[in-house]
């Protein structure tokens, strides 16, 4: 411990070394270094500062002193040394002031952070801040963080201004800055009550409004400005403290605010030279006064200068358009030549009419002082265009703009009012897709004012004048507009072939395009998304088997179809099962189904028996069993009987077939595991008291998967329930689903996490390792753990879209225009639910969640609250009766509406507006039977027809609908009768295995008679190869057949000797002794060695040693 200086020598050791080193100095000359302390000298050396200098001394650490050439000296050797050696230290000044300076007393990081007044500090650099999004203040009073400061830079990056919206609470802060990774130091600030420290009378005369005088009494008002200063030299003009001031004056009443002192005197104020204006503040005793001149001159402004029409939206001044506003911007200066824009000083200033408007050269305009829409204590000068009706045949230019001051002076402003933007020409631009017969596709264009303005409202677009051809208009939700090809009624071109679409204008050359409508549309690929799933399982386990769902992509994808053309076909769509997108299909065929078993399922995972995925909700499920391989054959049909080009097509061949190997391994195959990471943050909004998570709030989980992984690192998906435990080390996250609230066990990707809010509001982000326990392949107990963080960042909306479930049947959607098509058992209310948006203000989901509007977070959720819902009125149409009323956070509190209504409903979340046109189609929810009966009966003739499962299935189900009854009945056997195509095909099947077991003539004619009925394709063609093959058995008979009678130890037979060239006896497989077949066909078999009770098997064979009849004989006595 070095103790050679003491406090009452430190100035004394203040000395310059002989030697000096370049250093880029933060502390000031005539610094003290003591251990991890630094002390400007002249505190050092204050006696009432001696108490702290010894403490320090003793607490120990090298002590240097920096003297006033700027060097550094080792106290203890008197040597100069490097700044490199000084050590990170907090620092005092002079006047106590604490600020924290990294080590070897660099200037790159140094700022000096200052009180700015009751609601603000500045930090002041050294030197330029080259980045200052690097730069972090942290500001807190005791241990609360202080977060409602807004930082504002100067020009020059030297100077960063921390502001907060009002005074902040008396009492000691502290403000850390740190720029990138440096810390530039911590200053400790009081924050003392604000006061009024001075008070200036700006105005050098008293003016004079010239309003009107109302009576003898009215001796009008006088106007005096003033500045109000805080004891940091802040101008607090317009703060609340100086509003607290008392003016006087002895020729009437005197009222302050805001900076304008406004005198309505009791007498003829104009009989005096002057007056005297006093100011007075009660709390810090601070006053003024002064003796002005009162003003020979009207008015309280001396001139005025307009400089400019500006608009919020950069709008051109436009005849017609009375809606929209502008702002003239100007320069004014009172009586006292002062700059000024007070309300009541401009309005008082300037000659005015009775409704304080403005002259102006032309009667199309209103030009008015009002009160500054941002600013309510200025004055703006507002223009707006007078008449809608008032319509120019050209642009008017030179319109004049007059503000003239009662002084005299005056300012023009001309301005250009333009004519009415109308529609002026129209572009029309090739489509770069295909548009097939029947498509109601888009034509895309662009639309310009006389102006070049783009036009995209309808209501501006589709105006009379406006021509067109081929195509027709369409007003979208958002009020835009889109021009479609084909008529109104939405069907496109019922032809393939070359089309033109003309669009012309009045006062433009017609736009024309040439498209080549392609032809129908139909099923052409399959294609297979191996990102959805993963082709390695585990074999099954007790506990259960390892699963995997696919589909069309209303869920978990996977299977996509493709037309002719590479697009993608609707396969989500419920209500397209009516439609040709109905008539597609999918079917899955495992090559070993011991090992992947192929099973269809419903949109509730619920096990069916139809093999068949359409559109809407379905899955296909792929569960492993045994060990090995299996390839899983997906083939697409489409029972469309005609072809896009004219010709037949055979339903049951299909159109497309893709296949994927998937592989089952042994538990012994799986080496090692691995579990998912998160590696973006969860929002931490759940209560941290109650734990309670709505429903909302589960949407901000953590989903973790635990996978088994090969000796190559392949991942394998688990089988049964391999998860016994998850945990997590932090209070501030739950686990909301895993082994402890699915009954002990579960499977490998069911374990959720959410975060909790803190108890400190300072916290802003936590984090916990989730640890995961499972028991492996092996039987031994695993555990793998992953980090999951969390914030308190609100959720930010990073777009607005609306989620249509189109796969609900009933439900579609083109273009933000929802239909929902009512039937029988499937009303509305079943489709839409109780509202529109996906929770309601408690965070509870919706009951159906079909259709509504969401944002999209940065935490790539859709379940962030949307700030508001409202139904547009002029876009909805109700018939009499019906009603539809939404509540702000988009709940549906009363719905009854029929079929052709529509309402259209807007969703707005952080300025993002979503619009959405819900339209009611269908049958009114009370379907009559007759309707049901003409519906089951067009079904029942459908499949009579087709003879196709699908649509015998759907007759089926339409007669099921009916009410009991004769017609009922009479329906149910035509249905009972049909004999689907699939049904002969399974039957020719069946008969083709019997005869190839079988290998007689008989069944091979019976399965060659159903073969030969089924229609053309692959599956005819290829059970007439299996019959081709069959080797037909060919039966000689026994002249004699082969017996054992009576005593003796011969079984005797006789044999057509033509045909029959070998016998043979045998008794369990084995030969037991040659035979000889005599002249006339006669033979003996000598039984002496075979067993009593033994079955002999005789055999006859003909020249091609095939056998050609068998007999069986017991071994007798």
């Amino acid at each position: 411990m070095n103790k050679k200086i003491t406090s009452t020598a430190l100035a004394a050791l203040m000395i310059a070394g002989s030697t000096s080193f370049s250093a880029f100095a933060a502390m000031s000359n005539g610094t003290v270094v003591i251990g991890d302390k630094a002390f400007d000298l002249a505190y050092a050396n204050d006696a009432k500062n001696l108490t702290e200098i010894t403490n320090a001394m003793v607490a120990g650490g090298a002590i240097y002193v920096k003297n006033f050439e700027g060097n550094w000296i080792n106290n203890v050797t008197g040597t100069t040394v490097a700044a490199s050696v000084i050590p990170a230290v907090t620092y005092k000044s002079s006047t106590g002031v604490v600020t924290n300076y990294p080590a070897a007393d660099k200037d790159s990081a140094a700022v000096t952070v200052t009180n700015n007044g009751a609601k603000s500090f500045k930090a002041t650099f050294s030197a330029e801040v080259t980045d200052t999004s690097k730069v972090v203040f942290t500001v807190k009073q005791g241990l609360s963080a202080v977060k409602s400061l807004t930082v504002v830079w100067n020009t020059a990056k030297t100077e960063a201004t921390l502001n907060n919206t009002s005074n902040l609470p008396i009492g000691e802060y502290t403000v850390n800055v740190v720029n990138g990774t440096t810390d530039l130091g911590t200053t400790k600030l009081s924050v003392v009550e604000q006061k009024i420290a001075k008070i200036n009378i700006t105005s050098t005369k008293l003016g004079i409004n010239n309003s009107v005088r109302k009576n003898s009494n009215d001796f009008g008002v006088g106007f005096v400005t003033y500045q109000v200063l805080d004891q940091f030299g802040n101008d607090i003009t317009q703060a609340p403290i100086a509003n607290s001031l008392t003016f006087k004056c002895g020729l009437g009443n005197v009222e302050g605010k805001n900076g304008v002192i406004k005198l309505t005197p009791n007498m003829n104020i104009l009989q005096f030279t002057s007056v005297t204006i006093s100011a007075f503040d009660s709390g810090s005793g601070t006053n003024t006064s002064a003796i002005l001149p009162v003003s020979t001159e009207s008015g309280t402004l001396s001139a005025i200068n307009l400089t400019a029409l500006t608009n919020a939206d950069n709008k051109v001044l436009t005849a017609e358009d009375t809606s929209t506003v502008f702002y003239v911007a100007y320069t004014a200066t009172d009586i006292s030549g002062n700059p000024t824009t007070d309300y009541d000083l401009v309005k008082n200033g300037l000659i005015l009419n009775d409704n304080d408007e403005l002259t102006a050269s032309s009667s199309y305009l209103t030009t008015k002082i009002v009160h500054d829409p941002k600013d309510s204590k200025k004055a703006a000068i507002q223009v707006q265009v007078k008449n809608a009706t008032d319509i120019l045949q050209q642009d008017m230019p030179n319109v004049q703009i007059v503000a003239m001051t009662y002084t005299g002076k005056n300012s023009q402003l001309m301005v250009t009012l333009k004519k009415a933007a109308v529609i002026d020409s129209i572009q029309l631009l090739s489509p770069s897709f295909n548009i097939a017969v029947g498509e109601n596709e888009i034509i895309p264009f662009i639309a310009l004012d006389q102006n070049g303005k783009v036009l995209t409202k309808y209501v501006d677009i589709v105006q009379l004048g406006v021509l067109i051809s081929g195509a027709h208009w369409v007003r979208n939700t958002d009020g835009t507009a889109s021009l479609r090809v084909g008529d109104m009624d939405g069907k496109g071109y019922p032809n393939e072939g070359q089309r033109v679409i003309t669009v012309a204008t009045d006062t433009s050359k017609p736009s024309s395009i040439n498209i080549n409508i392609q032809k129908k549309v139909m099923a052409d690929t399959l294609s297979l998304d191996t990102t959805a799933f993963k082709t390695i399982m585990q074999v099954g386990q007790e506990s259960g088997k390892a699963e995997q769902l696919l589909d069309f992509g209303w869920d978990n994808g996977g299977l996509s179809v493709k037309d002719q053309y590479d697009r993608e076909v609707d396969m989500t769509t419920g209500t397209m099962a009516n439609k040709d997108e109905g008539r597609y299909y999918v079917i899955a065929e495992s090559s070993n189904s011991n090992v992947v078993a192929v099973t269809n399922k419903d949109g509730d995972e619920k096990l069916i028996t139809d093999n068949k995925l359409s559109t809407g909700k379905g899955y296909i499920a792929l569960t492993a069993d045994k060990a090995g391989t299996a390839t899983i054959t997906f083939k697409l049909y489409n029972t469309d009987p005609t072809k896009a080009d004219g010709t037949n097509r055979d339903p049951l061949v299909p159109v497309d077939t893709q296949s994927q190997t998937f592989s089952v391994l042994a538990n012994d195959d799986i080496k090692d595991y691995v579990i998912s990471e998160r590696t973006e943050p969860i929002y931490a909004n759940v209560d941290h008291v109650t734990k309670t998570v709505s429903d909302r709030q589960v949407d901000y989980k953590a989903g973790v998967k635990v996978f088994g992984t090969t000796a190559s690192g392949a991942q394998v998906i688990l089988s049964g329930e391999p998860i016994f435990q998850a945990k997590v080390d932090s209070k501030d996250f739950k686990i909301i689903r895993g082994p402890e609230t699915l009954g002990g066990t579960c499977k490998y990707d069911k374990v959720r996490v959410v975060a909790l809010d803190f108890a400190d509001s300072m916290k802003t982000a936590s984090s916990t390792k989730l640890e995961v326990s499972f028991m492996g392949a092996d039987d031994k107990v695993y555990a793998r753990s992953t980090t999951i963080k969390s914030t308190t960042v609100d959720p930010e909306a990073k777009s607005i879209y609306a989620h249509v479930s189109t796969e609900v049947f009933g439900i579609s959607e083109q273009d933000d225009v929802i239909t929902l098509a009512q039937s029988a058992g499937n009303s509305y209310a079943d489709m839409l639910g109780n509202s529109l948006a996906q929770y309601d203000a408690n965070g509870k989901a919706g009951t159906t969640q079909n259709v509504y509007i969401a944002a999209e977070d940065q935490y790539d959720t859709d379940s962030m609250a949307l700030s508001a819902f409202k139904v547009v009125p002029n876009e909805t149409k109700l018939a009499t009766g019906s009603t539809f009323v939404l509540a702000n956070d988009g709940t549906i509190t009363s719905m009854d509406v029929k079929p052709g209504d529509f309402v259209t409903v807007s969703g707005v979340v952080n300025g993002k507006v979503k619009t959405i046109k819900i339209v009611f189609a269908g049958t009114t929810a009370a379907d009559s039977e007759t309707t049901k009966i003409a519906t089951a009966t067009t079904a029942v003739v459908k499949a009579e027809a087709s003879k196709l499962a699908v649509d015998k299935t759907a007759a089926q189900t339409a007669v099921d609908l009916l009410a009991t009854a004769t017609v009922k009945t009479d329906l149910q056997a035509r249905v009972s009768k049909i004999v689907t195509l699939e049904d002969n095909l399974a039957a020719a099947t069946a008969a083709v295995v019997k005869a190839e077991k079988s290998k007689l003539q008989a069944d091979v004619d019976a399965a060659k008679l159903l073969v030969t009925a089924l229609p053309t394709g692959t599956d005819k063609t290829a059970l007439q190869d299996k019959i081709t093959a069959i080797v037909i058995t060919v039966t000689v008979e026994w002249v004699a057949s082969p017996s054992y009678k009576g005593i003796t130890t011969t079984i005797k037979g006789t044999v057509d000797a033509t045909k029959v060239k070998s016998v043979k006896a045998t008794v369990a497989g084995k030969e037991i002794v040659a035979v000889t077949i005599n002249a006339d066909g006669t033979f003996v078999i000598d039984m002496n060695d075979v067993e009593l009770g033994a079955t002999v098997v005789v055999k006859a064979y003909d020249a091609n040693a095939k056998e050609v009849n068998s007999k069986d004989v017991i071994r007798g006595l």
